[in-house]
């Protein structure tokens, strides 16, 4: 969706400015969205995260997600089609400057199977 330059050896002041640039593409995303479908719903991604990290079964694309965002806004669409958004971790934490801020996206034929915490 939207991806930043790199951020290895970067400024922090520019990792700064790439993680708001992020967050700005990630409201414009969603206000977006909104407009066709509504306001989304917030899942918070921390337990998938947990699960996915000591080997037990998490629904996709919930494993792919957790790993990138800590939380999703997410849709139905008119199909019964789940729309979700995130944005990345990367910058958040002294280890992740290396790889640079995302948008990113999933769509699935249904929402994921399982509880999803909400914030």
């Amino acid at each position: 969706m939207w991806t930043s330059g790199a951020l290895w050896d970067a400024d922090p002041a520019d990792v700064a400015a790439a993680r708001e640039e992020c967050v700005a593409q990630l409201a414009a995303l969603a206000a977006l969205l909104s407009v066709r479908w509504g306001e989304p719903v917030v899942h918070d991604l921390a337990e998938a995260l947990e699960r996915g990290a000591m080997g037990l079964p998490v629904a996709p694309p919930l494993d792919v997600l957790s790993a990138l965002a800590p939380r999703v806004y997410a849709w139905r669409d008119g199909t019964g089609r789940w729309i979700a958004l995130g944005a990345d971790r990367a910058g958040a934490d002294p280890g992740g400057t290396d790889r640079p801020c995302q948008v990113v996206a999933a769509v699935a034929a249904a929402p994921p199977g399982g509880r999803i915490s909400a914030p």
